[in-house]
């Protein structure tokens, strides 16, 4: 936060005598105006978005909403096996799966991903996000969007349920 008096050079846009600015670093380090009190040039207000009050987790929350997550998935994976649709073969109709009793062995094949290794598949697409982003030359604005939105998707669902690649 900078602050900034208004001088005879300098008037402030909103005729009062004091400024509160919000700055950002640009691309080449340039400083560049996010908001203005009273009115001036206003381009975001942080403190009211709800990119804050919705998007803003503590460390610990975000591996709480990774594990919950996680534990369903492994959950729903152990109880229905790889799908949660079963489609017919003869006339294509889908229909939930019975339960895969726990008395058959074998019956679960496949091992649920861990939260650790579902962050390295996480870290993986979201660097692929980034190696598309600079072939197709999209603006960095874009580039930040998408792996936010990415980021935001995966603090929901788990890697198990929704392919990254195909999020991303």
């Amino acid at each position: 936060l900078h602050s900034i008096t208004a001088s005879p050079s300098h008037p402030l846009p909103s005729g009062g005598g004091h400024l509160a600015v919000f700055t950002s670093r640009g691309e080449g380090g340039s400083i560049r105006l996010l908001r203005a009190e009273g009115g001036a040039a206003k381009m975001s207000d942080f403190q009211t978005s709800t990119h804050r009050e919705r998007w803003i987790f503590q460390p610990q929350d975000l591996v709480n909403k990774w594990t919950t997550a996680n534990r369903r998935s492994a959950e729903i994976l152990a109880q229905y096996g790889t799908t949660r649709l079963k489609v017919d073969p003869v006339d294509g109709s889908i229909s939930n799966p019975e339960p895969v009793p726990d008395h058959v062995v074998g019956s679960s094949s496949v091992k649920p991903l861990s939260c650790e290794e579902e962050q390295v598949m996480r870290i993986f697409y979201e660097q692929k996000i980034q190696e598309v982003c600079r072939a197709f030359k999209f603006p960095h604005k874009i580039q930040a969007t998408a792996i936010i939105y990415f980021k935001r998707f995966y603090l929901q669902w788990s890697v198990m349920e929704h392919h990254p690649k195909h999020i991303m």
